[in-house]
């Protein structure tokens, strides 16, 4: 399969559900700002603050989720895609780590969020190591290739080749 083919497997799930929940967020936060972030006991009293919550909560997930599904589709993107997913929801998560030791417990629901933060950098990772898993087995696939190769050049190394032709008398006066 070519580098520029789409490709199946697990890379590309991982991205595409990845890019669903990320999109799901990000639909959901451009239409309901307020009921969500209710959920997460975030004030919306002002015009300004709802075309905020529309913008980084609603617009920013939706990009980030067109991105996966983007590079879900070619295996040279995936890597990049998933590094992306992986660091994203990685930074989310330890940010809200500190912001608990900072500012104390809020109450339940940061669990919540906490869990699917750390399932998404959980998924992410194992797709990551689904890419370098692959990248192993190609190597090898490709070094097995090489053998092959290298065994027909010793063969053809072992025949004997004529490197002059001889030249009669009237070919060379032409010359």
């Amino acid at each position: 399969m070519a580098e520029s083919e789409p490709t199946s497997g697990t890379p590309r799930v991982v991205l595409l559900a990845l890019a669903a929940g990320f999109i799901a967020f990000g639909v959901a936060f451009l239409l309901a700002p307020q009921k969500l972030a209710a959920y997460a006991d975030v004030s919306t009293t002002s015009r300004l603050g709802l075309v905020e919550l529309r913008a980084f909560y609603g617009g920013v997930q939706l990009g980030l989720g067109v991105f996966l599904a983007v590079t879900a589709m070619r295996r040279e993107w995936q890597l990049p895609g998933l590094l992306c997913a992986l660091l994203s929801l990685l930074g989310v998560f330890g940010a809200r780590i500190y912001a608990l030791t900072a500012e104390g417990w809020p109450g339940a629901m940061v669990l919540v969020f906490l869990a699917i933060e750390l399932a998404g950098v959980v998924a992410a990772g194992f797709g990551l190591m689904k890419i370098k898993q692959g990248q192993g087995e190609a190597q090898s696939d490709e070094g097995a290739l090489l053998s092959k190769a290298e065994k027909t050049l010793l063969i053809e190394k072992t025949q004997p080749i004529e490197r002059t032709l001889p030249m009669d008398a009237t070919k060379r006066s032409k010359l």
